[in-house]
């Protein structure tokens, strides 16, 4: 644990909203992208993204120094996609812009096509397999950090990415497994 996190961390909780300002500069766009791939709904990341950060304003002070600051952002990402995906049915808007400009015309539309098909596959993982391999591929968290994120053993979430990534290889064949 870094040490100037555990400082910013206890700034916080005091009611520093300079120290709440640089940790949201720090994880904001960790933490949408995060809440983006597993809702596809620009907006609804936003709204998740913005409840995810009021939370941690008000419950700073229930951070313990022996929990990595990532990992308690994203189990708060987690628990708040959650409850939001349980009161109502998110809808997918996919983003304009994803594609690299400097592509050509053809290239472009073949990775757009492939895109499509890799988020369409990931969409239809059992919610649980989706996260683990979002958090695990997308945002770069190791196994355990994971199974503390979802509250499991780090044993199942490892059997729990195999098993999405052994569907992904099904669902989309030859040319990307």
């Amino acid at each position: 644990m870094q040490d100037n996190e555990i400082d910013l961390m206890r700034k916080i909780a005091k009611g520093d909203a300079k120290s709440f300002q640089e940790l949201f500069a720090l994880y904001e766009r960790p933490v949408f992208n995060y809440v983006w791939r597993m809702t596809t709904n620009i907006s609804s990341a936003e709204d998740i993204t913005q409840d995810v950060f009021l939370k941690v304003w008000k419950n700073a002070s229930s951070w313990k120094p022996d929990y990595q600051l990532k990992t308690w952002l994203y189990k708060i990402a987690y628990t708040t996609y959650v409850d939001k995906f349980r009161s109502e049915k998110i809808t997918t808007e996919l983003p304009e812009n994803l594609i690299d400009n400097s592509l050509s015309l053809e290239q472009e539309c073949i990775q757009q096509e492939q895109q499509k098909r890799v988020e369409n596959a990931v969409k239809t993982l059992p919610k649980q397999q989706r996260h683990a391999l979002v958090l695990c591929y997308y945002q770069g968290l190791k196994a355990k950090e994971i199974a503390e994120i979802m509250n499991m053993k780090t044993n199942a979430v490892e059997v729990m990415i195999h098993r999405a990534k052994q569907t992904l290889k099904e669902l989309l064949g030859e040319n990307h497994g």
